[in-house]
C-alpha cells in the first residue's frame, strides 16, 4: 500500500490527516530506486546535451548566440531574459540579475562550443555546464543531431 493509500485510510478512520514523516522517506526511497532503476533501462539518447551559460547583458547574449548558431555548434539557443543569481564569489555572497542561456548541442562538439563562450563571454569565471539529454522527443534530438555540424577532422 502506498504512502498516499495509507494516510488517506488513517483520515478516514481518524477523520485527521496524518503525517509520517518516516513512511514519506521510505516510500519515496523506493520510489526514487524504482526510477534509477528504469531511467537505467532508458539509454541516453546519443550525443545529445542541453548547456547552460548565464551572461550579463542582452548584447552578450545575443552575440554568444548567434555565434553558437552561426558556427554550427548549436541547434538551437534560448535565451531566458531574466533569472536572479545568487553566488560567492571573492570571499563573499554576492547577488545579481544576469540572462540565463539554455543551448542545444552534441557531445563530440561541446568543447569547440565551451571555447567559443569562454572566447565571447565578459566574465572572468563563466558558467558552461553541460547536462547529457536522458530522454527526448525523438524528432527534435534527431533535429538537434542534424543541426549541429560534426567537427573535421584534424
Amino acid at each position: 500500500m502506498s504512502f498516499a493509500a495509507r494516510s488517506d485510510e488513517v483520515a478516514q478512520r481518524t477523520g485527521r490527516l496524518s503525517f509520517s514523516p518516516m513512511l514519506f522517506w521510505r516510500e519515496n526511497e523506493k520510489r526514487a530506486a524504482r526510477l534509477g532503476k528504469n531511467m537505467r533501462k532508458k539509454s541516453a539518447v546519443p550525443n545529445v546535451l542541453v548547456v547552460l551559460v548565464t551572461v550579463p547583458t542582452p548584447a552578450s547574449a545575443r552575440r554568444i548566440a548567434d555565434t553558437l548558431i552561426t558556427r554550427r555548434l548549436a541547434a538551437c539557443v534560448n535565451v531566458v531574459p531574466s533569472v536572479e543569481s545568487t553566488f560567492w564569489w571573492q570571499g563573499k555572497v554576492d547577488r545579481c540579475r544576469e540572462l540565463l542561456l539554455v543551448i542545444k548541442t552534441t557531445a563530440p562538439r561541446f568543447e569547440a562550443l565551451r571555447r567559443a563562450v569562454l572566447s565571447l563571454h565578459p566574465y572572468d569565471v563563466p558558467e558552461v555546464i553541460a547536462l547529457p539529454v536522458i530522454n527526448g522527443h525523438a524528432p527534435y534530438t534527431r533535429w538537434v543531431r542534424s543541426s549541429v555540424v560534426p567537427a573535421r577532422p584534424a
